[in-house]
């Protein structure tokens, strides 16, 4: 029985629908049956869902990215890579989806070696990293990386360092995001596993517990945390000058801690979190102390507000 007068008569969404079930070759095949189905076996419609499944859609990673606090393009750093044709490759309109899904079929053969040499650079630059990396540095690690997955999407060990990178950026869920694709590549990669449940752990910690306003919201304080410690910085700031001398700091320190600061560690607090070391601390330093505080023991920052006089869940100052 021949199918080729049946199937040029289907509908293009029924046609499409069957192409998803069939694969890229399989799609090729069906279009030899006729010119008909020739041509309609190459609308974009088909190709796209095809690249999108077969190769992930680099768009989504790069949003995530840059949500994680990665700006990814060429006018941040030179010495990055050029990434808009990866984004462009996922826009409704990016034109011939066949030529894409086949640009990126071919990639995966040609530049198979080149992509596992980038791989494992990346890899050996993330883990020679300090324990406070240079931001620039880890955007040309997540744009290389970025550029193995265009050819290599089902790579579960690119998207676990992406995921890492995220962590170490203070983005948690930006993380998770990455990690869920990462097992979704392979569910059997025991770092994502790993991963997950430090990611985890720190976004339970920076969310709080049920009701509790958290501290720390896309990577940054939230807004209410933001308000709370700037309350106190103008409590503190007995002149209004915008910085808090190092005799109004100690006086926020002994609030908290029961006890006046030594002036070694004023100056060091000011040294490492002010724009004016010499003078004091600003209301940016406040923040990016307590940033840094809330990451790594939250508990601690909630009893801090405590002691100012604020809802340690809330966020909000006690009437």
């Amino acid at each position: 029985m021949a199918l080729g007068p049946f199937l040029t008569r289907l509908d293009d969404q029924v046609l499409a629908h069957i192409c998803q079930h069939l694969t890229a070759a399989e799609v090729l095949t069906l279009g030899s049956v006729s010119r008909a189905l020739y041509r309609r076996c190459q609308a974009d419609a088909i190709w796209r869902t095809k690249t999108l499944d077969d190769f992930g859609d680099p768009h989504y990673v790069l949003a995530t990215l840059r949500r994680a606090g990665l700006t990814l393009d060429k006018s941040s750093a030179e010495d990055l890579p050029d990434l808009s044709r990866l984004a462009l490759a996922s826009s409704p309109d990016a034109g011939d989806w066949l030529a894409t899904y086949q640009r990126k079929r071919l990639g995966q053969v040609q530049e198979a070696t080149a992509a596992e040499a980038r791989f494992n650079t990346a890899r050996t630059r993330l883990a020679a990293f300090p324990s406070d990396p240079d931001p620039a540095e880890l955007q040309r690690v997540a744009a290389d990386l970025v550029q193995v997955l265009d050819t290599h999407p089902d790579k579960a060990p690119t998207l676990h360092l992406l995921a890492f990178i995220c962590y170490i950026l203070n983005a948690p869920d930006e993380a998770l995001i990455l990690i869920d694709l990462g097992r979704a590549a392979d569910p059997d990669y025991t770092p994502l596993a790993e991963l997950a449940a430090e990611a985890t752990a720190t976004r339970r910690a920076l969310q709080g517990k049920s009701g509790e306003t958290p501290l720390v919201a896309g990577g940054e304080l939230s807004v209410p945390f933001r308000a709370a410690l700037t309350d106190l910085f103008r409590r503190y700031d007995l002149d209004g000058d915008g910085v808090l001398s190092f005799v109004e700091l100690d006086r926020l320190i002994a609030a908290a801690n029961g006890a006046p600061a030594p002036p070694a560690m004023l100056r060091a607090l000011c040294r490492t979190y002010s724009a004016t070391p010499a003078v004091g601390l600003t209301l940016d330093g406040l923040f990016a102390f307590y940033f840094e505080q809330s990451l790594q023991d939250p508990v601690e920052t909630r009893a801090d507000l405590a002691k100012h006089g604020f809802d340690p869940h809330t966020l909000r100052r006690k009437d």
